[in-house]
């Protein structure tokens, strides 16, 4: 879909709740490895999984939940109301992660972001690049450029603080 989820990111959105009660009965069938990979063992709900992960209105809800649960882990964590960018780290390398780059780029900016972030080192296109001898400061400008004038969508900003807003028709 649109939203670019990688397989794994996917499997685990769904098999941690994302897309509520329409991908529901999918739950069940994914499982998660000692080593933290997660799978469909069954072939024909693999494929049901998969065909879904590329349907666009599938996707938009698990990325809004993700979206969703994210602003509202790293909210806790950092102190303050994510930006978009701190969205799109979160949604890209987990909140987890995301939340340890902008603590580091915000407290420790000049700090190298492998030694700040240590599981950066398995992103594979960050440690692939140049971009793993970068400071955490630079890193962080980097990610989040395309985000500079970017205001957290309203939706994802009301759910996460819990107030309602109206659907759009």
């Amino acid at each position: 879909g649109d939203y670019r989820l990688s397989e794994q990111a996917w499997l685990a959105a769904v098999d941690e709740g994302a897309g509520g009660d329409d991908l529901a009965p999918f739950r069940g069938s994914i499982f998660k490895t000692t080593s933290g990979r997660y799978y469909v063992p069954a072939a024909e709900t693999r494929a049901k999984l998969a065909s879904l992960g590329r349907d666009p209105a599938a996707t938009a809800l698990v990325t809004f939940d993700l979206a969703r649960r994210n602003a509202a882990e790293l909210e806790q964590r950092l102190g303050h109301r994510p930006s978009a960018g701190d969205l799109y780290i979160a949604q890209a390398l987990g909140p987890d992660t995301a939340a340890r780059l902008i603590t580091a780029a915000e407290h420790a900016p000049s700090t190298p972001a492998a030694v700040a972030v240590p599981a950066l080192d398995l992103v594979p296109a960050l440690a692939k690049s140049n971009n793993a001898r970068l400071k955490a400061g630079e890193l962080y400008r980097k990610l989040t450029q395309g985000f500079a004038n970017v205001a957290v969508p309203t939706r994802v900003a009301a759910v996460a603080a819990d107030v309602p807003v109206a659907s759009a028709a």
